[in-house]
């Protein structure tokens, strides 16, 4: 009756089939699969590199073209070529 596993609403605790745990097993890798493994995850974290410093790049591009189309909207109001 104490068991947190049993499902709501069942108090037959035999209904109820626990799944069953094992414990881990080694996994034993070849030197080939063991190269493998290492260059998939070198390939991996330099893609997300890449991702990562083109979403830098994009985003402070944006900035900057930002800042230079207030600055130019500024300086275009200031000298009177566009009414505010």
């Amino acid at each position: 009756m104490g068991n947190k596993s049993t499902p709501k609403g069942d108090s037959d605790e035999s209904a109820y089939v626990a799944e069953e745990r094992t414990k881990p097993q080694r996994i034993w890798l070849t030197e080939e699969q063991l190269d493998l493994l290492a260059e998939r995850a070198a390939a991996k974290a330099l893609e997300n590199f890449y991702l990562e410093v083109g979403k830098v790049t994009v985003r402070s591009s944006l900035y900057i073209l930002g800042a230079g189309l207030i600055a130019l909207f500024g300086w275009l109001a200031l000298t009177g070529k566009i009414s505010v």
